[in-house]
C-alpha cells in the first residue's frame, strides 16, 4: 500500500510511502521495540522509506526516498555517495541506489545502472 505522512492510503497517482508486508518482511529490530514500532505498524505493514506512485492499473514505481539514507545492519549508507562513485565509470549513463527490505540486515543496498549501448560492464570493473 502507499500512504501519506499520517498513514492514510493515498489515491492512485499520488506519491506516498510504500509499505509492504508478507513472509519476507522483517519481524522487527533485535531488542529494540521502539525502532520496530517506528517502522512496522500494528497490522505488520513495514515502512520502506521509498517514495512510490501506484497507478490506477496497480503498477507502481519508486520516485525517490523519504529518507536519503540506507541503514544496513546499523551502518548508515548514503545512496548519493554510491551513485556519485558509479558515475565516475565512463560506461555508466544512469545510476540509482536504493535500500531493499532485508530480514536480517534491516535494509540491503541495491544499485541499478544503465550502461552505454554495446558496453559490457562487470562487477569487477566497478568494484
Amino acid at each position: 500500500k502507499v500512504v501519506d505522512e499520517e498513514s492514510n492510503v493515498v489515491p492512485s497517482g499520488t506519491p506516498g510511502e510504500l509499505c509492504v508486508r508478507g513472509y519476507s518482511a522483517m519481524v522487527g529490530y533485535w531488542e529494540d521495540k521502539e525502532k520496530t514500532a517506528e517502522m512496522i505498524d500494528d497490522r505488520r505493514w513495514l515502512k520502506t522509506g521509498d517514495q512510490f506512485i501506484l497507478d490506477k492499473d496497480g503498477y507502481g514505481r519508486i520516485v525517490g526516498r523519504i529518507k536519503d539514507m540506507i541503514n544496513r545492519a546499523g551502518e548508515n549508507i548514503f545512496p548519493k555517495e554510491i551513485e556519485d562513485l558509479l558515475y565516475t565509470h565512463p560506461d555508466i549513463l544512469e545510476a540509482h541506489v536504493i535500500g531493499l527490505a532485508h530480514e536480517r540486515l534491516g535494509e540491503e543496498v541495491c544499485a541499478c545502472v544503465k550502461v552505454q549501448d554495446g558496453a559490457e560492464l562487470t562487477l569487477e570493473a566497478i568494484s
